[in-house]
């Protein structure tokens, strides 16, 4: 066989050699493209930005895990444009006009932070000079007959989310139910008992929401009374978070569901918000006797210099406190594997 393979190759030396190259070829193409990839990759992937994760809620004495959740493997950061406060001044002033608001703000200082300020009689509309982040309320005289259904309440919000905060998308949180009692509105589990519904939504971004992990929330709260207006609308966040810089980001690698149980094993979510459906107070100094998390998805969060959107996770499940009482938790862990 090998006797006849030589004479080949002395009588087609040519045709011998062309197809070893063809051979040859590919396999040093396909190299030298990985290699260029891998050194793309390390040249792009800058260390991440900080974010910090602030909480007064103590440590569990010990965490377990039930995850079993399917999770991206890796996930961009993306920046956002450097604050800009005539931005911020025309969409304040555009939400103070679709609210009716038409008489000029006063300007009002707290903390040190200055935020415009509309008071009338038919409500009122506080926006963060600096940030955006905005509380409006809004006080309906005239009464009306008309009721409307919960998905048309729904329908109502996003519609005001869609208006006033364009080229955005939201995602759907929690429904509650509120009734009127003397001069506040109290929680209701009963629709039909119900004069108001509360939406609470999520920004997002590539379909994830954003969150604060310093704030005992940070979903958008829009109030609808059940006569079909807009009662009261809470966005704690900077409205910088839609104002994303560029597309196309390089994605980072994320910690894969064998490493996230072994960080809670070691009790390393940061446990931000109690939460009992009670309403028994709860105070932060509260010993926790175990936590369980069942439950995990991507989030993104503002960076410490407010300049990037971060993925993290957000774990929720429930923890036994030392007094016996089961509560539901949500904590945060870092996303990036570093």
């Amino acid at each position: 066989m090998f006797k006849s393979l030589k004479q080949n190759i002395k009588q087609r030396p040519t045709k011998f050699l062309v197809l070893i190259l063809a051979l040859i070829i590919p396999v040093l193409f396909f190299t030298r493209q990985k290699e260029n990839t891998n050194q793309t990759t390390n040249k792009t992937l800058l260390p991440p930005p900080d974010i910090s994760i602030n909480s007064s809620i103590t440590t569990p004495k010990r965490s377990i895990s039930n995850l079993n959740q399917s999770l991206p493997n890796y996930a961009p950061i993306t920046p956002l444009q450097p604050t800009n406060s005539k931005i911020i001044e025309i969409q304040v002033y555009s939400i103070a006009e679709e609210m009716n608001f038409n008489q000029s703000p006063t300007i009002k200082q707290a903390d040190a932070n200055p935020y415009y300020k509309w008071d009338s009689d038919r409500g009122y509309f506080y926006a963060n000079q600096s940030t955006g982040q905005f509380d409006i309320k809004i006080i309906q005289n005239k009464s009306t007959s008309s009721i409307i259904g919960e998905s048309d309440g729904k329908q109502l919000a996003l519609n005001w989310l869609n208006k006033n905060l364009p080229k955005s998308s939201f995602l759907l949180e929690k429904t509650s139910y509120l009734k009127s009692q003397v001069v506040e509105l109290v929680p209701t589990n009963s629709t039909q008992s119900a004069d108001y519904y509360q939406f609470e939504f999520s920004p997002t971004i590539n379909n994830t929401p954003i969150v604060d992990v310093n704030q005992e929330t940070s979903l958008i709260k829009i109030t609808v009374s059940k006569n079909g207006y807009i009662f009261s609308v809470n966005h704690p966040l900077p409205l910088s978070i839609y104002q994303t810089a560029a597309t196309n980001q390089p994605e980072y690698p994320l910690k894969t569901l064998t490493q996230i149980n072994q960080e809670i094993g070691l009790n390393l979510p940061i446990i931000t918000l109690l939460d009992d459906e009670t309403n028994e107070l709860i105070s932060s100094k509260t010993s926790i006797k175990n936590a369980k998390y069942s439950h995990i998805d991507l989030a993104y969060q503002l960076s410490s210099d407010q300049n990037h959107l971060v993925p993290v996770f957000k774990l929720t499940g429930t923890a036994q406190l030392e007094n016996g009482l089961v509560v539901s938790i949500t904590a945060y862990l870092s996303a990036i594997d570093q």
